[in-house]
């Protein structure tokens, strides 16, 4: 738990209620102190995955969350959804937004470098830098840059943090280094005799159409490269279309990639990672999916045939819940953390 501290420590130096017009008061950012053990939790959770391998939960009374170093920003919980919560900085509230909202339009995120949150309130996409906020219009999703120089929002456009906004005529799109990477036409594949999305790249302003392959894809940090994954088994290619290596394993699906370069899969039972030249397998003896990396670390989530799912790092589980979609990645932070949302928690052993 000792990565909550800053965020407890500030909560408690934080006004206890935010007040609104009309003399309405909300709670404020003051979250427990000392925070409850994972065994106390109960009902729905969202769980902190350590760039260091450490599983840790964000306490009750804290719901979407983003951390980059000792800050952090987090929505407060609201006893009642159809009320504003306030949107917390470091422990002091600094915007306000419901319930439904917050679970719409993106949570909370800090850029690359710390120095902007980007969040949705009302509906709107905001970026605080310091104490000045500025608008970019409606967003029902955001991702930075990596340089922090701009969001990636649905649709897809790209919101330029001087406000020019531009649509890319793509699908599934995601930042790889300084291009935006995703799915264009639908392509007839001859080595599967199929027709496959093909995995496209372009520039932030759309031009510089690239094609890359084709199927489900992932993108190094820095866009040198690319993994492929599809009936024809795993591969990975450079944005020239250089093979990089490949593996002829059975319906591989969930590729992403680590920091280091790493990439990670699932094929059925087993999970399996590529450091660039060969191909290792991590049986689980159970049906692998959605597979994450945080830091060197590798997580994901299995299930047997009764249905309970496990949220699993480096082979071991930290959490179970009672199906499939109760375990959901939600977002990646900028220091390799991810932030899981858990439904239905079950028996809840952690190794943080």
């Amino acid at each position: 738990m000792r990565r909550l501290l800053p965020l407890v420590l500030s909560a408690m130096l934080a006004p206890a209620a935010y007040a609104l017009p009309g003399g309405v008061v909300l709670p404020g950012c003051t979250l427990p102190a000392p925070p409850p053990a994972p065994s106390a939790l109960e009902g729905n959770g969202y769980v902190r995955l350590g760039a260091d391998g450490t599983a840790s939960w964000v306490v009750n009374g804290a719901r979407w969350g983003s951390w980059h170093g000792a800050s952090s920003a987090y929505w407060m919980e609201p006893l009642d959804v159809t009320r504003p919560t306030p949107l917390c900085v470091d422990g002091v509230p600094v915007a306000l937004a419901v319930r439904a909202q917050q679970e719409a339009l993106g949570r909370v995120a800090w850029s690359p470098d710390g120095t902007r949150l980007a969040y949705a309130e009302g509906g709107v996409l905001k970026v605080r830098t310091g104490s000045a906020v500025v608008s970019y219009g409606t967003v029902a999703s955001f991702a930075w840059s990596p340089a922090g120089d701009a969001l990636l929002v649905d649709g897809p456009r790209v919101v330029a943090l001087g406000g020019t906004v531009t649509a890319l005529d793509v699908s599934d799109a995601v930042w790889g280094g300084g291009r935006v990477f995703g799915h264009g036409d639908w392509v007839y594949d001859p080595d599967t005799d199929l027709m496959l999305p093909e995995v496209v790249s372009v520039l932030p302003d759309g031009s510089d159409r690239q094609a890359h392959g084709t199927g489900a894809f992932a993108v190094s940090g820095d866009g040198t490269r690319i993994a492929l994954v599809g009936e024809d088994g795993f591969r990975v290619v450079a944005p020239d279309g250089t093979d990089l290596g490949s593996a002829a394993v059975a319906s591989p699906d969930g590729v992403t990639f680590a920091a280091d370069g790493t990439v990670a899969f699932t094929s059925g039972a087993v999970a399996h990672t590529w450091d660039g030249t060969a191909v290792t397998a991590h049986p689980t003896g159970r049906l692998a999916y959605d597979v994450h990396w945080a830091g060197t670390h590798l997580w994901w989530n299995d299930t047997d045939a009764a249905g309970t799912v496990r949220l699993v790092v480096d082979g071991t589980a930290v959490a179970t819940a009672a199906y499939a979609h109760d375990l959901d990645v939600v977002r990646r932070d900028a220091d390799g953390s991810l932030l899981v949302e858990v439904e239905r928690l079950r028996g809840l052993p952690t190794n943080g």
